[in-house]
């Protein structure tokens, strides 16, 4: 009796460990899974700051780990500081404060200038009379035009042909859409080394860089017929 007993013990235990081995492997599939830096990069801010150290995996992982133990091994503040930012814990949350909309130099008429106007505040909610006068690049052959982005929204936007401070003559066609969420997912999946480079198919490019929090529109040509 006592040896059926011991028996049934053991058949106990080894359902236990089995199911320790299930939970450890549920753990191991959720881990997320840096091979290189570019990998760190893409992920959103959102689940960065979620994230735990030991929720990650992979050689990209394991090789700052490592350099962390020896730096706190030796007390070296400055090299942990060094690994900590090239790691998850003091990725910068992707914003986007001022931008610059620039456009290659249209074909247009000997005296007009060209302006830009839109649906928010920065860009005179569409009254003409707060509409903002773009600046002309002689040497690059374009237009641009530098504001600030106070809030994190979605805008409308459009060039106008402007002649003694009149507007002469708006861009044909639809209105431009900005849509902030949409170009904040394109940089977090591009990020590397603070700088994305995006391509969109109506032809506009875009340029970000983080520690500026600032985003470049290139817009496709316009034609003043």
């Amino acid at each position: 009796m006592k040896k059926e007993k011991i028996l049934k013990k053991k058949k106990k235990n080894v359902k236990k460990d089995e199911n320790k081995n299930i939970k450890l492997k549920k753990i191991n599939d959720k881990k997320i899974i840096l091979e290189t830096s570019s990998d760190l990069y893409k992920l959103p801010y959102n689940v960065i700051k979620k994230t735990k150290l030991y929720d990650y995996s992979g050689k990209y992982f394991e090789q700052m780990f490592k350099e962390l133990l020896k730096a706190e091994k030796n007390g070296d503040e400055l090299q942990i500081s060094n690994i900590y930012n090239k790691t998850s814990i003091n990725k910068q949350e992707i914003i986007i404060s001022k931008i610059i909309i620039r456009i290659i130099n249209p074909f247009y008429k000997s005296q007009q200038e060209l302006g830009i106007i839109g649906s928010i505040k920065e860009l005179g909610n569409w009254n003409q009379e707060k509409s903002l006068k773009m600046e002309y690049n002689e040497e690059e052959n374009i237009w641009q035009k530098e504001f600030e982005l106070n809030n994190k929204e979605d805008f409308e936007y459009k060039f106008i042909f402007i002649s003694n401070g009149i507007i002469k003559k708006w861009e044909d066609g639809n209105n431009r859409i900005f849509k902030y969420s949409y170009i904040i997912k394109l940089i977090e999946m591009n990020l590397e080394d603070g700088i994305a480079h995006l391509e969109e198919e109506n032809q506009e490019s875009f340029e970000y860089y983080l520690n500026e929090q600032l985003l470049i529109i290139n817009c496709d040509w316009l034609i003043n017929k």
